[in-house]
């Protein structure tokens, strides 16, 4: 009999033990289902983050792709800019070749035109000397035929 009670005894506290082990092992599936959703949660958020963050990264790569589109179109129209100086400042200087030109043949031009006219007035000077050359010849050419 008193093995019969020790051993009850013995069924009892193993009965106990066993009922706190389920208990805490309840507690340890509760708390593990609760830590499996926490990470199913983590998991989705982070799985979602992830996706946001790829989309960033292709949209930060569109807009890298399209500013160095508009850098080599800036580049380019710069580029457009300069030539278009540079040929300006060419255009300048030719036009400024040209009214020096311009100048120096209205220069010329009004010299010639004095020439012009101070030889008209040597020829008017010469054919007056030879209208009267031509009457002295006459008076000479008159004066030796008297005498001979």
């Amino acid at each position: 009999e008193e093995e019969g009670r020790r051993m009850r005894g013995e069924c009892e506290r193993v009965r106990l033990e066993n009922e706190e082990y389920r208990r805490e092992s309840t507690g340890l599936r509760e708390r593990l289902k609760s830590v499996q959703s926490q990470l199913e949660s983590m998991t989705h958020s982070y799985e979602m983050e992830k996706e946001r963050r790829y989309d960033k990264e292709k949209e930060v790569e569109v807009v890298l792709t399209e500013k160095e589109e508009v850098v080599k179109k800036y580049q380019d129209l710069w580029k457009e800019v300069e030539d278009l100086r540079q040929e300006r400042d060419a255009e300048e200087r030719f036009v400024e070749v040209l009214e020096k030109q311009r100048d120096t043949m209205g220069e010329v031009v009004e010299e010639s035109q004095r020439e012009v006219e101070e030889l008209r007035e040597v020829n008017r000077t010469l054919r007056g000397q030879k209208d009267e050359l031509k009457e002295e010849l006459i008076l000479v050419l008159e004066t030796l035929s008297q005498y001979q």
